[in-house]
């Protein structure tokens, strides 16, 4: 007899816990996880099995009045005004203006102060309540499911959930921002499951007309998107406010959702964490006013983006304001076009209490932290705007909450289910440039989801494979795949992808999203062409290369990448972690050890020849007393494994994985030791950049057109500012960039000119 279980799909145990929170990582299990599938939220059945005929005529009615959500949500505001540290900000502001309006009424300009600061925590906050939660959870599950397929979650992440959401303490809910969908998918998929909904953080750019009512009263407030109306002059009452009633719905024991990445990703990979909200959070637990929180990092998978595309942003033209009219044509286009499937994740919470105390003790040692053989720790050069949290605090390390956002995001990250639409896109841009059919396309996507898995990552899809090419296909459209007859056999579909300006930018969106799965051995599969081809390496006309060497090339190529991506917590040691992916690349053979008798030996041959070595040794343990004289050991050398074909094409692939991030870099570091000849305003000069790069791009100079996005140079300029390449300084609204004067400057860009260009490298 078979029974369900041995035909159920074991999936990967995405999110668990990192191994310095011991604590949190023990009260999940691997059997809960694998012993509870996946559940489309559209699907009522499951809660309709002992309803009655009427009930299952209206499923939707019937489960939003099934909900048993008896949580009150409070009302914050006196508790706000009435805090120390908000009178205090509006004494001091009231002073300010005073000074510089000298000879009006004080009372009169208090009572002004007073008056303003009011009418803005109105603006500010969420109004939420029982019945209206209802009717919203009724609404959203009325018109999602118009346009969605399925709403995929699964079931042993929802348990955790429940588990972390009993203990009474706030649960942070901190998603990877895809879309602006974002903000209510979780609340949707919380309430449905009878867990408390969050507050949710919105920016005031969706503070328009009957959106933000809906927002509103599905627990979003609104935050500026810029806290200071006055470049340059802190707002002090307005971030006094929102750091106000944050803590204070963090005392109420409220839960909260935020996006600690900040605003949408424009290139679909994971960008770096802020600081804001997450510092307020911290900080209230570090002063006491909670015993702890939860913190629950969350990833939501699109097969197709429901606010379009970013091609005009990426293209360098303006961005187009959100207005009323733009959203009501936004929603009626959604209406008539199909997105698939949206796939959410959550990775296990883990305790903040922990993390903080955790790494507030593991603050001096050096493995906490990514570090370079060629840079130092920085504390604060990922972290942009660390240095302008809400409220500064000298009661919270700043060191300490950089960590716990790069933990958060690379957490997410190694949790986001791929899509149909990813891996066929991923496929294209680096297997398939030139088209591939569909029986080609079906190998290498059952090729990649084996890899993706045995990566300890999940897909988002099911099924047969060719099926799933084809959904996806007809999900992307022909604005960015063509679909034809091969001309070799006319019963066999081909498939290819459209590389021109601006459409690329959009298949490139949805395939960066399979990047972070092979990005460590894209880098070291990058270290070691570099290391192969460069002539120093050299010995007799042999291409040599020992292990050290690859290491140390592969770690300044994370520092060249460093504002791209969280390669790993910060808690790992970064060559730790770059050697065992060498390791395992070694165990594939792809670099061998040359034996003098003309023939390889894998890793394991060569681990059982020194054991048996060992074994049948004359020397005894006692002899080593007598060995008087130290002698160094000598670097093993190992060369390059290119006889074989499946080699080749392996290290292709991991070639071709970051090519075109590689390839931004490349084009920005050509365009700093051509163009930049004076000081510039940044602004001018990555505009000056992206024309450069987009003028490449049409003139076939580039072997990846979608480099050429503004969001991608304006992420390599950065880079280079904190490599020491460019220097800038801030002259009053303007931010101006220049080279470096140091003396080496030159000779530094040149030198990751070259390395870059080992990507390009033929093989």
């Amino acid at each position: 007899m078979v029974l369900a279980k041995d035909i159920q799909t074991i999936r990967p145990f995405m999110g668990l816990c990192c191994s310095c929170l011991p604590i949190s990582k023990q009260t999940a299990t691997v059997d809960i996880f694998n012993q509870n599938g996946l559940h489309n939220i559209f699907d009522l059945k499951p809660f309709l099995r002992d309803s009655g005929w009427i009930q299952r005529r209206f499923p939707i009615l019937t489960r939003t009045f099934q909900m048993n959500h008896q949580h009150h949500y409070p009302d914050v505001s006196i508790a706000v005004f009435t805090n120390n540290r908000v009178l205090e900000a509006i004494q001091k502001t009231s002073v300010i203006t005073y000074s510089r309006n000298a000879g009006k009424d004080t009372r009169a300009i208090q009572e002004s102060i007073i008056k303003g600061a009011k009418k803005t925590l109105i603006k500010m906050k969420a109004s939420t309540g029982a019945w209206i939660l209802r009717l919203t959870f009724w609404f959203l599950h009325s018109v999602l499911s118009l346009f969605l397929k399925k709403l995929i979650v699964h079931r042993g992440q929802i348990l955790m959930l429940q588990e972390a959401a009993s203990k009474k303490i706030p649960v942070i809910y901190l998603p990877l921002h895809r879309s602006h969908l974002d903000y209510i998918l979780i609340s949707f998929l919380v309430y449905n499951y009878n867990v408390r909904i969050p507050y949710v953080a919105a920016g005031d750019n969706l503070d328009i007309a009957f959106f933000n009512k809906l927002l509103r009263k599905f627990g979003g407030f609104f935050i500026r998107r810029r806290l200071d109306k006055v470049p340059g002059e802190k707002d002090i009452i307005y971030r006094t406010l929102l750091h106000t009633y944050v803590e204070e719905l963090l005392k109420q024991g409220e839960a909260l959702e935020f996006f600690v990445e900040g605003g949408r990703s424009r290139s679909g990979k994971s960008t770096l964490p802020k600081g804001g909200l997450l510092s307020v959070v911290a900080e209230t637990c570090v002063k006491g006013h909670i015993p702890d929180a939860y913190i629950v990092p969350v990833s939501i998978s699109y097969d197709k983006l429901i606010d379009g595309n970013f091609c005009r942003e990426q293209m360098g033209l303006p961005k187009v304001s959100e207005s009323f009219f733009r959203a009501v044509k936004a929603i009626i286009n959604v209406f008539i076009s199909d997105y698939g499937s949206v796939r959410m994740d959550f990775a296990q919470p883990f305790s903040l209490k922990e993390f903080l105390d955790v790494h507030k003790r593991s603050d001096g040692d050096s493995t906490c932290i990514d570090v370079t053989p060629d840079s130092p720790p920085n504390m604060t050069s990922s972290y942009p705007n660390l240095t302008s949290a809400i409220c500064a605090s000298p009661d919270l390390d700043r060191g300490i909450v950089e960590n716990l956002g790069k933990h958060i995001v690379h957490t997410a990250t190694q949790c986001t289910a791929l899509m149909s639409t990813h891996l066929v896109c991923f496929l294209l841009l680096t297997k398939y440039r030139n088209g591939a059919n569909i029986n080609e396309l079906s190998l290498s996507m059952k090729i990649l989801v084996k890899e993706i898995r045995e990566h300890g990552r999940d897909i988002g899809f099911s099924g047969d494979m060719s099926d799933a090419i084809h959904n996806a296909v007809g999900l992307l459209g022909s604005k960015l795949t063509s679909v034809e007859m091969d001309s070799k056999n006319q019963n066999i579909l081909m498939v290819k992808p459209n590389l021109n300006l601006p459409h690329v930018f959009e298949l490139a969106y949805y395939g960066n999203n399979v990047i972070s799965v092979f990005l460590m051995e894209s880098i070291v599969a990058i270290a070691i062409v570099y290391v192969s081809k460069n002539p120093k390496t050299k010995s007799s006309g042999e291409i040599e290369v020992t292990k050290e060497e690859i290491i140390e090339t592969a770690a300044e190529i994370c520092n060249i990448l460093s504002q791209e991506f969280i390669f790993i917590p910060p808690c790992k040691n970064l060559m730790e972690e770059l050697s065992d992916i060498l390791e395992k690349l070694m165990i594939s053979e792809i670099l061998y050890q040359d034996t003098g008798f003309g023939e390889m030996l894998n890793e394991s041959d060569r681990n059982w020849s020194r054991n048996l070595s060992a074994a049948v040794s004359w020397a005894d343990e006692d002899d080593e007393e007598y060995d008087f004289g130290y002698e160094a050991p000598v670097p093993q050398k190992f060369k390059l494994n290119l006889t074989r074909e499946d080699i080749q094409q392996k290290m292709k692939f991991l070639l071709s994985v970051l090519a075109s991030c590689c390839e931004s870099y490349l084009t920005t570091a050509k365009y700093i030791d051509v163009s930049l000849k004076t000081e510039l305003a940044e602004d001018d000069f990555i505009k000056h950049l992206n024309h450069f790069a987009k003028s490449q791009a049409r003139g076939s100079k580039l072997e990846y057109n979608e480099s050429c996005a503004l969001d991608s140079l304006k992420v390599c300029v950065k880079s280079f500012s904190k490599l020491g390449i460019l220097e800038s300084y801030t002259a009053g609204n303007l931010r101006i960039l220049g080279l470096q004067s140091d003396f080496d400057t030159k000779d530094k860009l040149f030198h990751y000119i070259k390395l870059l260009e080992a990507v390009t490298v033929k093989l």
